[in-house]
């Protein structure tokens, strides 16, 4: 985004309504784009009457949007659709994507955007393991980045421009110049799933607030969908639209859980590592995912990795023959470790994965998709934000490290209560976890977990059908349909 030409764009916003432009939303010119109206949204509280205008514009942008796509139905014309993501592992919306495949008046495809703001070495690695992960699955990819070159291809290069855009990631500023999303005229429809649970906050409850609720780019999105009625209220409270764009939906990430899959043995082994000799049914399984969160930089602190990162792969060769373990770092992990001195170099952080992987009963994951895991998971230990909601899904006993500056949405207060707690530095506490609950099966949480999951996340029992299922509904609604 061009943020000098913000006060240019908010001026040939200005003058265009003067001009009728906007009178017709079915002729809106495709020169005014969502750069103009990010702009008017970082102005709008500086301007007199801009909040009104702001609304007004954005409602008329909607409209744009939605008869581009009951004219598109009306003539018979397939209605573009793609998904933008940074990583597998981020990728929420394959329930959606699916019903939107199913519907022939869709053209749906992904694109696995790289993350401009990680190391070059960080992006390419990023980019490939999740375009390979697609790829081998099946999905309708659009390659848009060059590895070697390190550069994007642009709107202009992908051959058609989206009616709709599913937004998975809320950093747009990682995009590619070249992919930006503001770039796109008025009457593409911009959808926001979030990748994660919005759980963690500050000590000052301002987090949430500042980086989430009033977050300029959720301002432009003509669709929210939230995971809880919480985070849709916070949306009402603070938001510059007050919410209106906002839906509760449920996690469509989650979708999976209320689907029935089976895991033979075969396919347990080939998710986890563990000794041919030994049945899967005679070891436990246990996830370690440690957050990113370590320098006193971050507004939010939550990683205790620079504490127990030795221990827990002590606990993994110790446990060799009882358990099997997936690290599963923040992707974000090797960069704040070399950052804040945990390791020296990306060399001796790569060193310390490798030694996890070379054990018998543990692998490394970072990019892959992690529902089939949690699903064949006995338990985690773990010290990030989303997965504390996440992982009530599997109703699975979770341990998790404390450290001083965490705090919680009230949300993610109640969420805590169905979980075990230690300081990360506790090491007798952490491994009494893994004796006692995980091998010995005195878990006493299980009903916590279960009552708390009813009371706050099983939005199936509310809406009586998948995220996936209320996100298409929507969809199709916008069309004209009942």
């Amino acid at each position: 985004m061009n943020i000098e030409k913000f006060p240019e764009y908010v001026e040939q916003i200005i003058n265009g309504v003067d001009q009728g432009h906007f009178d017709d939303v079915e002729r809106i010119p495709d020169d005014y784009t969502y750069e103009h109206l990010f702009a008017l949204c970082f102005a709008a509280r500086m301007l007199d009457g801009g909040v009104e205008l702001y609304r007004k514009m954005h409602h008329i942008a909607e409209r744009c949007a939605i008869a581009n796509l009951r004219r598109k139905v009306s003539g018979e014309e397939k209605i573009k659709v793609l998904f933008w993501a940074y990583s597998a592992a981020e990728w929420q919306a394959e329930s959606v994507y699916r019903k939107m495949l199913e519907d022939e008046r869709f053209d749906v495809g992904i694109i696995v955007m790289p993350a401009m703001m990680r190391s070059y070495e960080a992006r390419r690695k990023s980019y490939k393991d999740s375009y390979d992960y697609f790829s081998a699955r099946g999905y309708q990819l659009i390659d848009v980045y060059d590895e070697p070159s390190d550069k994007s291809i642009g709107w202009d290069d992908v051959g058609f421009l989206p009616d709709i855009v599913f937004n998975l990631n809320a950093y747009v500023e990682e995009i590619p110049d070249s992919m930006d999303i503001m770039k796109l005229p008025l009457h593409c429809l911009q959808i926001y799933i979030p990748y994660c649970m919005y759980l963690p906050d500050n000590k000052e409850r301002t987090y949430l607030r500042e980086a989430v609720y009033t977050k300029a780019v959720f301002n432009i999105m003509h669709r929210i969908y939230m995971e809880s009625e919480s985070h849709k209220k916070g949306f009402q409270d603070f938001n510059l639209l007050k919410g209106s764009n906002v839906r509760y939906s449920g996690f469509p990430k989650m979708d999976y859980f209320y689907e029935k899959h089976e895991f033979p043995e075969s396919r347990i082994r080939d998710i986890w590592k563990l000794p041919s000799i030994i049945p899967t049914t005679k070891m436990k399984r246990v996830i370690i995912a440690p957050h990113h969160s370590m320098s006193p930089e971050h507004i939010i602190r939550f990683s205790t990795f620079m504490n127990n990162a030795f221990f827990l792969l002590y606990l993994a060769q110790k446990y060799c023959d009882e358990i099997s373990f997936i690290f599963k770092p923040h992707p974000n992990v090797r960069m704040s470790a070399v950052k804040t001195g945990l390791f020296r170099s990306y060399e001796e952080y790569d060193a310390y994965v490798a030694q996890w992987d070379r054990l018998p009963n543990a692998k490394v994951v970072t990019e892959e998709n992690y529902l089939d895991i949690f699903a064949t998971s006995d338990a985690m230990i773990m010290d990030s934000g989303s997965f504390i909601g996440e992982y009530l899904y599997v109703n699975k006993p979770l341990l998790f490290l404390t450290r001083d500056g965490q705090a919680f949405s009230f949300l993610g207060e109640k969420l805590m209560t169905a979980y075990y707690q230690s300081p990360g530095t506790d090491y007798a506490t952490i491994e009494e976890f893994l004796r006692n609950v995980v091998i010995g099966g005195n878990d006493t949480k299980e009903e916590i977990r279960k009552k708390v999951f009813e009371e706050e996340l099983d939005y199936v029992s509310i809406h009586g059908c998948t995220a996936g299922e209320t996100i298409y509904r929507d969809m199709i609604s916008m069309l004209g349909d009942e």
